[in-house]
């Protein structure tokens, strides 16, 4: 990580205070919306492809695309298996949820001139544009 010389952002305190140079979110998690109001707090939605897609937004990228952020997960487990730090891996309500919160906050991101194209192959979102990867890269 310390070669990476791009904008480094954490929300875990832990890592904070290990790479002090890493810009600190905070997620708000009574809010299952995008926050605008100061860069890096983010809303809960409950999952970290909300808060990636939020911080995009408020840094203000014009074009968001998303990739693996489909909701398909296997749910009890997610692609890359269960967190190794917690029990707790995502059941069908909490999946079912994320994409009912991903997809509200469609209207909100392109009211602000936000265009995100989904680039997923499946996914579960209704809201966004499809388009494959490379469609998408040349748009």
């Amino acid at each position: 990580m310390a070669a990476f010389k791009g904008l480094k952002i954490g929300q875990d305190p832990i890592t904070i205070k290990h790479w002090p140079q890493i810009l600190k979110a905070t997620i708000v998690r009574d809010h299952d919306r995008m926050l605008f109001e100061e860069v890096g707090v983010v809303g809960w939605g409950g999952n970290s492809g909300f808060h990636a897609v939020n911080l995009a937004a408020q840094f203000g990228a014009k074009k968001i695309l998303l990739v693996g952020i489909d909701f398909t997960v296997a749910y009890g487990r997610h692609w890359f298996g269960s967190h190794a730090y917690r029990q707790n891996s995502p059941s069908k309500h909490n999946v079912k949820r994320w994409q009912k919160v991903m997809d509200a906050s469609a209207q909100v991101l392109a009211g602000r001139g936000i265009r995100v194209i989904n680039c997923s192959p499946i996914s579960t979102l209704q809201a966004y544009e499809k388009m494959t990867f490379e469609e998408a890269l040349e748009c």
